[in-house]
C-alpha cells in the first residue's frame, strides 16, 4: 500500500479531516463540528474511509498525521486517538514543522495557523499576488505577494458569529440559519435579519477587497474557502475560485516542503 498522510484542521467551529497521498492527492475527507468529535472518533473508519481501502489498510498506510489547530483544548483528544489507533504522534504545524514562506507581519508567531496555510496553498495554485477569503467563524482576508510572502490582512466577524450574536444579545431576535436572499427589505423579523446578514456580508467583503486592492496597488487573484463561502458564490463575482479543502492542502504542502528541504 502507498503511504498516506492524515491531515487535521481544528478550526474554531469545525474540525476538518483529510487523507492524502504523498503526491498531495485528496482521497477522503470529512468535516464535523466540535460537539460531534468524540462520537465521530468512535466510528472514524466509517466517516473518513476511502472507498477502496479497508480499516486495516488505512491504519497501516497512514504513517504521518498532521495537525493545525486554533483550539488547543481539543488537541489532547486527537493526540490520544492518533496514538491509540495509528500508534503515532501528530506533527503540529508551527511546532514540528514551519511555513516555507516569509511571514512579513509584526508578530509572525501570533498569526492564525489557518491563515498562513490558506495563503501558502493559494499561492501554490496562482503563483501571483493573491487574496484568500476564509468564510469561517471569522471572515479573514489574507494577502500574499507576487513572491509568495504573507503580508497580513483583515479579520471581521463571520456570518454564523453575527447570527448568534444578534440572537444572544437582542431578546426578541430569533436564531435563524443564514441563507442567500434576493430582497433587502424584509417583511418580517427573520427576513430582515436574513437580508442584513447576507447583504451586510457582501458589502463587507467588497469594501475590504476594494481597500486591499488600493493599498496593494495591483489586482490580485481572489480565492475563497470556509464553510459559508458557497453562500456568496453568485453574489461576489470577484471571487474566481472556492476551494473547501484549502487549509488541509496548505498543511500537506507545508509539511512536504519542510521535509524535502531537510533532506
Amino acid at each position: 500500500m502507498p503511504e498516506l498522510i492524515l491531515a487535521i484542521d481544528i478550526g474554531n467551529t469545525n474540525i476538518h479531516f483529510g487523507i492524502f497521498t504523498t503526491a498531495r492527492k485528496l482521497i477522503a475527507e470529512e468535516k464535523i463540528d466540535h460537539k460531534r468529535l468524540k462520537q465521530f472518533l468512535k466510528q472514524w473508519q466509517k466517516n473518513i474511509k476511502p472507498l477502496h481501502l479497508s480499516q486495516s489498510e488505512i491504519v497501516s498506510s497512514v504513517r504521518t498525521i498532521l495537525l493545525a489547530s486554533t483550539r488547543p483544548e481539543t488537541d489532547p483528544i486527537l493526540n490520544q486517538w492518533a496514538n491509540r489507533v495509528f500508534k503515532t504522534k501528530p506533527l503540529r504545524f508551527h511546532h514540528d514543522f514551519k511555513a516555507p514562506c516569509p511571514i512579513l507581519v509584526n508578530e509572525p508567531k501570533k498569526v492564525g495557523v489557518d491563515r498562513i496555510l490558506n495563503a501558502l496553498a493559494a499561492y501554490e495554485k496562482t503563483q501571483r499576488a493573491t487574496v484568500v477569503i476564509d468564510f469561517g467563524t471569522a471572515i479573514t482576508f489574507d494577502v500574499v505577494s507576487d513572491r509568495g510572502e504573507f503580508l497580513g490582512g483583515a479579520i471581521a466577524p463571520g456570518l454564523d458569529l453575527m447570527t448568534r450574536s444578534l440572537h444572544q444579545n437582542c431578546s426578541l431576535l430569533p436564531l435563524i440559519k443564514p441563507k442567500p436572499v434576493s430582497q433587502v427589505i424584509g417583511k418580517n423579523t427573520a427576513a430582515a435579519m436574513q437580508a442584513g446578514l447576507y447583504f451586510g456580508t457582501i458589502g463587507l467583503v467588497n469594501q475590504i477587497l476594494d481597500r486591499i486592492t488600493q493599498e496593494f496597488k495591483k489586482t490580485p487573484a481572489i480565492i475563497a474557502t470556509g464553510s459559508n463561502a458557497f453562500l456568496f458564490k453568485s453574489a461576489l463575482p470577484k471571487i474566481k475560485k472556492i476551494i473547501p479543502t484549502l487549509t488541509l492542502e496548505g498543511l500537506i504542502l507545508a509539511y512536504l516542503k519542510t521535509k524535502n528541504k531537510s533532506r
